[in-house]
């Protein structure tokens, strides 16, 4: 058996230790940091001799720590006999259902089922253990594979009434109709498979349960119960909300062909005319919203339909259409949401034709409507733009002005302060303006729109920094939290799967603690996890990447990654490219992962799409296969190319190439021809599609990142060639 050894050193160890007064946390976590600097080292007998040395030298819960730990390295090592014996020697009572979990797992992977069953038992129920989701399930597999099918209904009952987590439950759900099947009690069976869908439809469990239905008359010669309206109605909703237009297209087609629907042609016409639109099939969706319109004038979906009907005819150019049926909406539903959403799609419109004075007077009655609401920041800073456009800098500055008032509450708050200090300097206040760029460049001095402005901060003036307070573990540890303080000691031993399962609790119960959000950016990057860590600060912690200020020492790592810089400098070289052009690139597209692939099939570091990686590489003379673009070193050979190609194509423009590499050739040259005339700032905001502006914005804002962050790396590799 593994571990034999140290099994019977850690019981005389054990037995020896006297119990004494538990020193601070932070002494637990640099001891334990030693022993994960053996096993990342290889080092795994000095590992071992660490956790011995630990239990000799140090209180119980040091040896407490180390008995979890070592049961944990059995857990994973699949040792299943060692786990239940390392538990058995003490663990801390704060883990102790993680124990029981680690426990349970490795009786049942060893065969020991019934053993299993009582400590999952336990588990399922405790009301503060984060493994009750898991303990029923297990419960129910193992009730289900005995046959004790009343046991399994009370467990999927009791379950069903506590759980928010859909997932889990459509999976005990399921499990039930199937049982229920092999009992042929299919009218049950069905039901819950009816359950089990509209409770998620886009959900892979949701889909499961919808293809069972669709086979149940196959598989079972049973012919199910059909579908209630209200069911139906609930699917299309849930349909809508999710975003599965065109399966919701099908199923609504379905019904509108099944002459004992008839009844209920107001809900379908109005669904099919949604999710023609949501599929941008907006001329064939015109067409069943007019319809819709004319045929329902009091229908429970007008509202929405109208609004459907206007944004369709604007897409389609029928601007009359669109404009009278905005009017018509905004009368009939006077202060509703759809009368607001009205109000923006007409400024939109005015805007998009060319005639900003009435996009700004539209935008100010939106503006009016969304005053205390989530709304209110994007629709004045709307409101200033179109005044901008308009030429009436008066106006749009005091829109800006109002939108900086409203400070850190307002995700505006820096282009506000941009767009402001423009807006104040073409009238004349250059007092102003200048306050405004001081104060934008002391708050956000890493911000893209600190990368614009025509001047720097005065020599007696400070940044006013933003400092990323974590919590320590000491403090996590006293803060009264149940989760919080195994979320500290899971900390303590550095095992990431486990503290990842506690961190919602914790951050539930303690309140939104951007310390807090810092530690689960943490144990993503102590799983191996850059990309999922990137994105907890991004979501989190986002206003500190552009604010001045003491960071944790991973966070630029986290944030601007730089993998790959010798051959990308080296190819930057061969064509003449900035290289902090390029890792800014890189960490937009792909946040230096090499095997990422995008929703529309983009590949890699530089996000390919196999077509233009196939042409680009036939023009660079080397041959192609699309299996090639997972691998960093082909993948940047062909997009670097590519960007090379794309600055020749725009005359050095790297504004117009990040259009271009982002949305295409024909919509950069499109954008270039009607307002490429335009300062470079007023172009970027002028750029009709939201990715393509973030796009572009972000790299600026990197590329100026990773010059600050990294001086000094091309003169090191140009070094290290010369050597």
């Amino acid at each position: 058996m593994k571990y034999t050894i140290y099994i019977k050193l850690l019981i005389l160890l054990f037995l020896s230790v006297c119990e004494t007064q538990a020193l601070p946390l932070s002494e637990d976590s640099a001891r334990f940091a030693d022993y994960w600097g053996f096993v990342e080292s290889g080092d795994t007998l000095a590992a071992n001799g660490f956790l011995l040395e630990t239990s000799t030298k140090h209180g119980e819960r040091s040896v407490q720590l180390a008995n979890f730990l070592l049961a944990w390295r059995a857990y994973k090592a699949e040792d299943d006999a060692s786990v239940p014996i390392f538990l058995d020697f003490g663990v801390p009572q704060e883990l102790a259902d993680h124990a029981a979990w680690m426990r349970a797992s490795a009786l049942e992977r060893a065969g020991q089922t019934e053993l299993a069953a009582n400590h999952w038992l336990d588990l399922a129920r405790s009301p503060e253990t984060v493994y009750r989701s898991d303990a029923i399930y297990r419960l129910a597999e193992i009730a289900r594979a005995s046959g004790n099918l009343d046991s399994l209904f009370i467990l999927v009952s009791d379950y069903g009434r506590i759980s928010t987590d859909i997932p889990a439950t459509q999976r005990l759900e399921t499990m039930i109709s199937e049982i229920l099947s092999e009992l042929k009690r299919h009218s049950e069976a069905v039901d819950r498979l009816w359950s089990v869908y509209l409770s998620g439809p886009q959900t892979t469990e949701g889909k499961q349960a919808k293809y069972l239905l669709d086979r149940y008359r196959t598989n079972h010669s049973f012919i199910p119960r059909k579908q209630t309206v209200p069911e139906f109605e609930l699917e299309l909703d849930k349909l809508d909300r999710s975003s599965g237009f065109s399966y919701g297209l099908t199923r609504v087609r379905e019904k509108l062909s099944d002459p004992e629907w008839k009844s209920c042609e107001d809900m379908l016409l109005f669904y099919e005319g949604r999710f023609l639109s949501g599929i941008r099939h907006n001329r064939d969706a015109l067409e069943v919203l007019t319809k819709h319109a004319e045929r329902y004038p009091v229908s429970p979906y007008r509202d929405r339909c109208l609004y459907h009907l206007a944004r369709c005819a604007y897409l389609r150019d029928k601007d009359d259409i669109a404009i009278s049926t905005i009017e018509q909406l905004k009368d009939e539903f006077p202060g509703t949401g759809a009368a607001a959403d009205g109000l923006s799609l007409l400024g939109l419109l005015h805007l998009d034709r060319g005639r900003p004075e009435q996009a700004a007077a539209s935008y100010q009655r939106w503006y009016q409507t969304r005053i205390g609401t989530k709304d209110e920041s994007e629709a004045l800073w709307r409101v200033g733009r179109a005044y901008w456009q308009a030429a009436d800098y008066t106006n749009a500055a005091s829109a800006f002005l109002l939108l900086a008032g409203f400070g850190e509450r307002s995700d505006y708050y820096p282009v506000a302060l941009y767009w402001a200090s423009r807006a104040c300097s073409i009238n004349g206040d250059s007092t102003r303006a200048d306050s405004l760029v001081n104060t934008l460049l002391s708050r956000f001095p890493y911000s893209y729109y600190s990368t614009l402005t025509r001047c720097s901060l005065p020599p007696d003036s400070e940044l006013l920094p933003q400092n990323l307070e974590t919590l320590a573990l000491d403090q996590l540890w006293n803060s009264g939290s149940v989760h919080a303080r195994k979320l500290a000691l899971l900390n303590v031993l550095r095992i990431p799967e486990l503290a990842l399962r506690e961190w919602n609790e914790a951050n539930r119960e303690m309140g939104s603690e951007s310390g807090l959000y810092w530690w689960k950016a943490q144990l993503h990057l102590w799983a191996g996890n850059r990309l999922e860590a990137w994105r907890v600060i991004r979501n989190g912690l986002s206003r500190y990447i552009t604010a001045s200020g003491e960071r944790p020492f991973d966070f630029y790592r986290i944030v601007y990654p730089l993998d790959y810089d010798p051959k990308i400098i080296h190819l930057a070289n061969q064509y003449n490219l900035d290289p902090y052009f390029l890792f800014a690139l890189i960490c937009q597209e792909s946040h230096y992962e090499e095997k990422i692939v995008s929703g529309a099939g983009a590949i890699g570091l530089m996000q390919l799409m196999p077509a233009t990686a196939k042409q680009q590489a036939k023009e660079i003379g080397r041959p192609f296969k699309e299996g090639d673009l997972y691998q960093a070193e082909h993948n940047l050979e062909i997009g670097i190319a590519h960007v090379a190609k794309l600055f020749e194509e725009f005359s050095g423009d790297s504004v117009l190439v990040l259009a271009a590499y982002n949305a295409g050739r024909s919509a950069a040259q499109a954008w270039f021809e009607e307002f490429g005339d335009l300062d470079r700032d007023e172009f970027i905001e002028n750029i009709p599609y939201r990715e393509t502006r973030l796009f572009i914005k972000n790299i600026i804002e990197h590329a100026a990142a990773y010059r600050r962050l990294y001086p000094d790396v091309i003169k090191t590799q140009q070094s290290k060639g010369t050597e």
